[in-house]
């Protein structure tokens, strides 16, 4: 439930219980991925940016179910390709399309030097010591290996959370400040934290309107969601609340059309030396 205030802020990112709850498989994370494959192609984007070579020894860091792997597969890449996942559920599944194993970001479980290109996705708002990570992803690359991050901009997600944020005031009366983007981890922030351990970090901006013509998509994304972001626990509220946000997405759509939300994403490569 709710505490009893006015105001509520929503659990950390880095939270034990939203972690276990949003990924212990990857039903959850499968659905919000649903909702982004109607915008602009963003693994192949950042595959662009990262110029993997085909003979590259890469190690996904955060697998999560193993798209960019699948992604390289596809490509054709010959090199080796492994996947670390905090998740045991997340790691089996990635293991469809590479050798995957579950480990920390904070304490790699690989020796020094063992990859050429080291992908980091969306997973380093989840870690508590960024530093620590960094240093981690550094330490795994061989001189002039690189490690790509990709993480979320302010305005990620802005309409999505608005919509969440108004069901939750609408059907409790408290107002939630819910972060679905992972805001400690903004491209700014990811920076500071990256340019200390590698010689040169480059920031390129991606991302942009997608434009979701489904309201199902958008409720099964916001279903998706970790009561616990919200600052409540799973039960009859929470179920009140989602069955509102499922209302509004549906108003909206019959009334306006597609739902547009904002893919504000930003890729970081730190490139070590030769």
């Amino acid at each position: 439930m709710l505490e009893s205030s006015s105001s509520v802020s929503s659990k950390s990112t880095v939270d034990p219980s939203v972690l276990r709850t949003q990924y212990g498989d990857d039903q959850r994370l499968a659905a919000r991925q649903r909702l982004w494959q109607n915008g602009p192609p963003l693994i192949d984007r950042v595959l662009e940016l990262a110029a993997i070579p085909s003979a590259a020894a890469v190690l996904d860091v955060g697998c999560g179910n193993g798209r960019y792997l699948s992604a390289l597969r596809e490509r054709g890449h010959t090199g080796p390709l492994a996947g670390l996942d905090y998740s045991p559920g997340m790691a089996l599944v990635a293991r469809a399309f590479a050798p995957t194993a579950v480990g920390d970001a904070q304490a790699l479980p690989v020796r020094d030097g063992v990859a050429d290109i080291a992908i980091c996705a969306h997973m380093l708002y989840h870690v508590p010591d960024l530093p620590r990570a960094a240093g981690e992803l550094r330490r795994v690359l061989r001189p002039g290996g690189s490690a790509v991050v990709v993480t979320n901009g302010p305005n990620h997600t802005a309409e999505s959370t608005a919509l969440l944020e108004r069901s939750l005031r609408e059907v409790t009366g408290v107002t939630v400040q819910v972060d679905l983007s992972g805001r400690r981890f903004l491209p700014d922030v990811a920076l500071s934290v990256l340019e200390p351990v590698f010689d040169e970090v480059e920031v390129v901006q991606a991302g942009g309107p997608v434009t979701v013509p489904s309201a199902e998509i958008v409720a099964d994304y916001l279903g998706s969601i970790a009561p616990e972001v919200a600052g409540l626990s799973d039960g009859p509220l929470w179920t009140s609340v989602l069955a509102r946000a499922r209302e509004l997405v549906v108003e909206h759509v019959d009334r306006h059309g597609p739902f547009i939300v904002t893919s504000d994403t930003a890729v970081l490569i730190g490139r070590c030396s030769p």
